[in-house]
């Protein structure tokens, strides 16, 4: 699904914005990436810089700070399924 929509954004010449918790999908799609903690933009890349980045690039304390975020996330969706 994320390629179909690389190849629309790409032939139309459409601006879209995806919000995810994955890295590794965050760094294959799109031509730039900024990354959010706390409300707070915390990584900006973009350009050739972004198109060499991998996972393993990322600082340990960015992926730790995506990791926990992610994992807030669930717990909340798991306490709203309870609650209903």
């Amino acid at each position: 699904m994320l390629e179909i929509s690389d190849r629309i954004i790409a032939d139309h010449h459409l601006t879209a914005m995806m919000v995810t918790h994955n890295m590794k999908d965050a760094i294959v799609h799109g031509n730039r990436l900024i990354m959010m903690h706390e409300g707070r933009v915390i990584l900006n890349i973009a350009g050739e810089e972004k198109k060499k980045l991998t996972v393993e690039d990322l600082p340990i304390s960015l992926r730790r700070s995506a990791a926990r975020s992610l994992q807030t996330i669930k717990r909340c969706c798991r306490n709203r399924r309870k609650e209903a």
